[in-house]
């Protein structure tokens, strides 16, 4: 989890411009469990955005954001990159990527 953090908090430095000149601003969504979506500059950066199962410990990703990602809906729906950053029983298995 704190190899995660980092991550994100680096990319975060880097698209809101605090590491280089550009002063941009950027955004970070919460999505459930590990799940963040990351926006700057129209570039949207997804990380470990879906899991079946919260073990009765993590929050879910919510059924209505969960299905705007299956169907590429907006703000999904131009997503430039996706992470994902550890494997395990709870994470769903199959993605397709659509372009």
């Amino acid at each position: 989890m704190n190899k995660i953090l980092s991550l994100i908090t680096i990319i975060m430095m880097l698209f809101s411009g605090i590491i280089t000149a550009k002063n941009i601003p950027a955004s970070a969504q919460y999505l459930g469990n590990e799940g963040v979506l990351i926006v700057n500059n129209n570039k949207r950066i997804l990380f470990d955005p879906i899991f079946k199962q919260n073990y009765n410990r993590f929050t879910l990703v919510p059924k209505e954001i969960k299905e705007k990602l299956i169907n590429s809906a907006a703000p999904f729906s131009t997503i430039n990159a996706i992470f994902i950053t550890h494997d395990h029983a709870g994470r769903e298995r199959e993605y397709t990527v659509n372009s």
